[in-house]
């Protein structure tokens, strides 16, 4: 087990369905749980495997914006003047 959920690996699973989902995942049988952070308010879901779901990998790094970006600052254009 681990010690936080910190240190549980989080996979990444391509569902037939076109769709894809980053989870904790546990293998019950043949059904694949997808389980959120306990602080989402999304319930585990429960996929036929190998039928629903395929596990693409392991992910390994992650990147998440931690403000939003302030819009960028439009140059205004400088008139051309005669060096001497």
């Amino acid at each position: 087990m681990w010690l936080s959920e910190h240190e549980r690996p989080v996979y990444f699973v391509e569902l037939r369905d076109n769709r894809y989902a980053c989870s904790w995942c546990e293998l019950e049988g043949t059904h694949l749980l997808l389980v959120l952070s306990p602080n989402s308010p999304v319930p585990i879901r429960h996929l036929r495997y190998p039928q629903d779901a395929e596990i693409g990998g392991r992910v390994i790094g992650f990147a998440h914006r931690i403000a939003q970006l302030q819009p960028k600052a439009v140059a205004t254009p400088v008139p051309d003047r005669d060096v001497l």
